[in-house]
Order: C-alpha cells, then sequence, then structure tokens
C-alpha cells in the first residue's frame, strides 16, 4: 500500500468506525414523562414548564404546603404568589387585568383583599390619562 493510498483509506476507515460507534459511546437523550421527581438537589440551566393553570415554578414548605408559587399568570406576564402557613395566598405580584401595568395586592388574615397600589395613579398625581 502506498503513502497515498494510506492518506484516503485510514480517514475513511476511522470515519466509518466512529459513525459505527457513535450511539454506543455516547447515548442519545431518551425524553422520559414522569409524574413526580424527589430529589435532594436539581440544577439545571433552564427549566421549561408545560401549558397549565399556572405555568411556573412552586415550591413547598416542609409540610408540603405550597409557600411560593412563580411563573406565567393567566393574564399573561409574570406573577409570584407567596403563601402563609395554611397555604392561602398573602401576597400576590402580577399584572393588572388589562395585562399592561402591574398589580401588588396583600390579604388579610380572613382572606379579604388590600390593594396596595393601584396602577392608574402616580406618586405625582398623573393618571394614565393625562
Amino acid at each position: 500500500m502506498t503513502s497515498r493510498e494510506r492518506w484516503v483509506i485510514y480517514p475513511l476507515l476511522f470515519l466509518a468506525l466512529g459513525t459505527a460507534l457513535r450511539d454506543k459511546v455516547l447515548p442519545r437523550s431518551v425524553p422520559l414523562s414522569v409524574k413526580e421527581i424527589s430529589a435532594h438537589l436539581i440544577r439545571c440551566d433552564y427549566i421549561e414548564a408545560a401549558l397549565g393553570r399556572f405555568q411556573g415554578v412552586t415550591m413547598s414548605g416542609t409540610d408540603e404546603t405550597d409557600v411560593i408559587q412563580m411563573g406565567v399568570a393567566l393574564k399573561g406576564g409574570g406573577q409570584l404568589i407567596l403563601s402563609g402557613k395554611d397555604g392561602k395566598p398573602i401576597v400576590v405580584a402580577g399584572p393588572d387585568e388589562t395585562g399592561r401595568a402591574g398589580a401588588l395586592e396583600v390579604f388579610d388574615a380572613s382572606g379579604g383583599s388590600v390593594p396596595l397600589w393601584d396602577p392608574d395613579s402616580r406618586p405625582d398625581g398623573h393618571t394614565e390619562d393625562q
């Protein structure tokens, strides 16, 4: 075999071997579908949530009560819900009914809403219409 033939045959041989062994050495990613995952620590670069009532991340307390929810609100835009020990919302931050302005709402012990900020009024006395 001449030197020129070696420069053609050996690269083709290694290419064929690499292609044949690729899926055996580097496993393909397989979609995994599970209902629940329990882990001590999860690190990732990106989390994608399926469409649903609250698209986002929910964090639970030690008694399995949801205490923090972050994600996409039904009205569009981001939303943050902080809950008390009983799981009832105590602070909600997100878009208003129009979805163009922010709204911050605090709930009292009886569950009644106490709005803290009116998005239609500004501190300088101007409204959005002026």
